[in-house]
């Protein structure tokens, strides 16, 4: 992988941020830590605000805080905190997740910035990418995230800690992240020591791929046709994928494998008549040899 700061300074050239007003979402770990140590270094401080959830779970929590508070004050950057108070027993990682973006969207807007950085890196990619495999994804599996705010996601998770150990940067390790209970932690702890010790620089193998993917996952919307109804035998001309893609493009409604697979069964078996085929947020309809989506809240008259 490359080095720390030339990668970084790339980032902030390829999408002109030298100037721009930036949220950083700072939890008090290593790879944040490091976020944030290079923001401070190559932006101006008046530019930056540190965003820190406390989740308000664990022993440390409140080390956390105080330790990104503190290291905002010295560097005059402004820092604001959210705390969590209620948690779910259940789904606690995607409320977690969603309490995030939504109060990063909250300060980005009331500081007037730019854009939200946050700190995912490469070996977070592996991560996603297998994890998603496991859940039956498809070519969006490969290229999971965004990268356009993510500063660090061509660095592997070791090189920022060797810069943060280099740099003598701080940090709390999240005890909960060897918690194995947890899908992402599994594969983490026992999947890819395993691969790697197969393919040393997964992390390398794993971004020129995602960066291979995401460029033949952006030709194929090209070439999606933008038309919301369209003739059965014309579609049924198309090819398989862009069928697929077709469907899941103008229904407003996130399918499964398993639902992509029966509509493209019940559509390539010509369905006679007027017909339709009822999904949990919309409705597929065949009339008059047209096919069409109708949104589940709209009436026919």
């Amino acid at each position: 992988m490359n080095s720390v700061e030339p990668n970084f300074q790339s980032f902030l050239n390829q999408h002109h941020l030298h100037e721009k007003k930036v949220v950083l979402m700072v939890s008090g770990g290593v790879d944040s830590m490091v976020l944030l140590s290079l923001c401070s270094k190559f932006l101006k401080p008046e530019n930056i605000t540190v965003l820190h959830i406390n989740h308000n779970t664990r022993l440390n929590c409140q080390k956390e805080a105080e330790l990104v508070k503190e290291i905002c004050t010295q560097n005059n950057i402004t820092f604001v905190q959210e705390t969590l108070e209620k948690v779910p027993s259940k789904n606690q990682e995607q409320f977690w997740r969603t309490a995030r973006q939504k109060a990063a969207e909250t300060v980005k807007k009331q500081t007037q910035s730019d854009i939200i950085l946050t700190a995912h890196h490469a070996t977070d990619l592996i991560e996603t990418v297998l994890f998603r495999i496991t859940k039956g994804g498809g070519l969006k599996s490969f290229c999971p995230f965004e990268t356009k705010n993510k500063p660090l996601w061509n660095i592997s998770k070791q090189a920022l800690i060797n810069y943060a150990q280099a740099q003598n940067i701080l940090w709390y390790e999240d005890e909960t992240n060897h918690n194995t209970k947890f899908a992402r932690n599994k594969i983490r702890q026992q999947v890819l020591p395993t691969l790697k010790e197969i393919t040393p620089n997964l992390e390398k193998v794993f971004v020129t791929q995602a960066q291979n993917l995401a460029e033949y996952a952006d030709y194929i919307k090209t070439q999606v046709p933008s038309y919301k109804k369209v003739p059965l035998k014309e579609f049924l001309q198309w090819h398989v994928v862009l069928q697929k893609e077709w469907l899941k493009k103008h229904a407003q409604h996130n399918f499964s494998a398993k639902e992509l697979h029966e509509t493209l069964h019940w559509l390539t078996h010509n369905p006679a008549g007027n017909t339709v085929k009822i999904f949990s947020h919309t409705t597929l309809k065949l009339e008059k040899n047209q096919l069409f989506f109708i949104p589940q809240n709209h009436k026919q008259h």
